[in-house]
């Protein structure tokens, strides 16, 4: 009886490991769904913020021609609205300014994500070894035990 308790309390510690190990490997799972979802979103703010460095670079190039001698400088002291035209371009270039340093700020953070899921991901990564570990030794241990004790841990998984 007390050798039957004794395989009792392992398969239990057993089941209980296994529960663990499961919950760990849906985890795991969790983190390569987001991985990957966190690497498209990668891709997707790396091409935003290489197009709006471009636009930033013209609006930038717009106020630099307003404030220097240029011909649109001339053209627009000449119609009288250079004021006017300079304040709209540099408008125009803070808010580019604003909207990249977003999608800079966005990047970085998904950066960030990215680092504290793949160091998460290394507590979990033996989790489906050692569910199989778990699982064959439950299994040994039910195949050396009588029928009668096979029968009540079985009805227990």
């Amino acid at each position: 009886m007390n050798n039957e308790n004794n395989e009792i309390n392992e398969i239990n510690e057993i089941n209980s490991k296994l529960a663990e190990a499961q919950q760990g490997i849906l985890r795991l799972e969790k983190i390569n769904s987001m991985l990957e979802d966190l690497d498209n979103q990668k891709e997707s703010f790396t091409k935003k913020i290489s197009e709006l460095k471009e636009i930033l670079k013209k609006e930038d190039f717009d106020v630099d021609k307003l404030e220097g001698k240029s011909m649109a400088h001339i053209l627009h002291l000449f119609l009288g609205n250079l004021d006017e035209h300079l304040e709209k371009e540099q408008k125009e270039a803070i808010a580019a300014r604003i909207k990249y340093d977003q999608a800079v700020r966005d990047l970085e953070n998904i950066y960030d994500q990215i680092s504290k899921l793949n160091s998460e991901m290394i507590q979990y990564e033996s989790c489906e070894s050692d569910y199989r570990e778990l699982y064959e030794k439950k299994k040994d241990m039910l195949l050396q035990s009588d029928s009668l004790m096979a029968d009540k841990i079985l009805s227990w998984s």
